[in-house]
């Protein structure tokens, strides 16, 4: 049986790093479907316990016994070619798909698909999107890399005529996608272990807004960079298609914005975020709304109904009178943008607590992650996040923390989450923000050591 018919046909698939957000988005697509759904994941965590409630069967361990019969084998990028699992299934003969292969047959079965791509706000814009449309009771199906209370986690299942999807550029990933709307909402270098130059990056995002068979919607400042200037809208500040003026923030804490569509005044809108940036993705929202006729009162009501994406400039408590906050944050332009929007809201002094996210893009942007930290009155550096790397010379958090501490002096370095939540105590650390930053593991620094 050819590829195609086992996908057109699938009544069983197994899932190798179900507990990945990605994944276990597809992974409850599946079930909803009525497929039989398993997986397996290094380790027990909340996305693992979530899955039982839809009938999936997860493994904590990869082990050969893991793969029965089933009609797909379906694997992350951070999942390698010696895994068990996924040696098993090629031994057994079983089709075997990485996420972005699978991810693009799913969105196939779709009458549109939106497709969110850009270094910076992926998530969040996917977010907004999603909150529009379900505001303009247009029932999407919602694939997206966080979790939001608007689409009750990371996967909203709805019917078959919108598919929103967030779009990662890396290892060309988004190339698999053939998008009716593309999102471009920036081109920033990053992923240096795979994109060699900033000119591959940007080849790779041409390359996706050509996948586009309507329209790419993309920040002004950056259609340039496309070699076909066909079918394109743009938003930003200043020349672009979606404009943004008077913007402000209310006494709710929340962002309000004039938007304007070719110069002509469309309507005040109020987003439930103190985060100036957040302007652009709701621009590009926006233009993602109004290219599909939705009226003008939905899309305010799903913006100032959208609560944000968890671990996205996150209030998560008050620990010994510090205001903890969490953020993704883990590229040098998030991290400076997250720190002056909080350093904009609140008048205390303030901590970030930094976990780096590879060993290659904090040897690649060491002169600018130097930069980011420039304005805080601490920085905490916690022990490198290797995702799916091994450690490489010049690129650890240590080596970061070396580096700061010659223009920072306030600067700490730490090997356990355990040994920060020590040295606050011991230190009687108070009336701070400590914003804890990164998309590692981090948030367990967060969430469960600073009570």
């Amino acid at each position: 049986m050819s590829n195609d018919k086992i996908l057109q046909n699938i009544t069983s698939v197994h899932f190798i790093g179900i507990g990945g957000i990605s994944l276990s988005a597809l992974a409850k697509l599946m079930a909803s479907q009525g497929k039989i759904v398993t997986g397996s994941d290094t380790k027990k965590s909340k996305m693992t316990d979530s899955l039982k409630k839809f009938g999936i069967l997860v493994s904590i361990g990869h082990k050969a016994n893991n793969i029965k019969n089933p009609d797909v084998v379906v694997f992350t990028s951070a999942i390698k070619p010696d895994n068990i699992e996924l040696k098993t299934a090629k031994h057994k003969h079983i089709l075997t798909l990485e996420r972005a292969d699978f991810l693009s047959f799913i969105a196939s079965e779709y009458e549109n698909i939106i497709a969110v791509s850009g270094s910076h706000g992926k998530t969040t814009t996917c977010g907004m999107i999603a909150s529009i449309f379900i505001c303009a009771k247009l029932n999407p199906t919602v694939h997206i890399g966080g979790e939001s209370e608007t689409t009750n986690g990371n996967m909203y299942i709805g019917d078959k005529k919108f598919f929103i999807t967030e779009a990662c550029e890396y290892k060309d990933s988004f190339l698999k996608l053939k998008q009716t709307v593309g999102v471009i909402l920036n081109i920033e270098y990053d992923h240096s272990d795979y994109f060699k130059s900033v000119l591959q990056i940007i080849d790779s995002f041409d390359k996706f807004s050509k996948n586009s068979s309507e329209m790419t919607i993309i920040e002004e400042k950056h259609k340039h960079l496309l070699s076909d200037q066909e079918n394109i809208i743009t938003f930003g500040f200043n020349n672009a298609n979606f404009t943004a003026k008077n913007i402000m923030l209310n006494n709710n804490f929340h962002i309000t914005f004039d938007c304007y569509i070719n110069n002509e005044f469309l309507e005040q809108f109020e987003l439930s975020s103190p985060i100036n940036h957040n302007v652009y993705n709701a621009l590009a929202s926006i233009a993602v709304a109004k290219y599909y006729n939705v009226p003008v009162n939905d899309i305010k009501q799903g913006l100032l109904l959208f609560k944000g994406i968890k671990r996205r400039f996150e209030f998560v408590r008050e620990f010994k009178k510090n205001i903890i906050i969490h953020d993704y944050a883990h590229h040098p332009t998030e991290l400076l943008s997250t720190i002056k929007a909080c350093q904009s809201i609140y008048n205390k002094p303030l901590i970030a607590v930094f976990q780096p996210h590879t060993y290659s893009r904090t040897k690649s942007f060491m002169k600018d992650f130097l930069g980011s930290f420039s304005s805080c009155d601490q920085v905490f550096i916690v022990k490198t996040y290797k995702a799916r790397e091994k450690k490489i010379k010049g690129g650890s958090a240590k080596d970061l923390y070396n580096n700061l501490k010659f223009i920072k002096k306030n600067c700490v370095y730490f090997s356990s989450f355990v040994a920060v939540k020590n040295y606050i105590k011991r230190h009687h650390i108070k009336n701070n923000i400590i914003l804890v930053l990164g998309a590692g593991d981090i948030e367990e620094l967060a969430y469960n050591h600073l009570k």
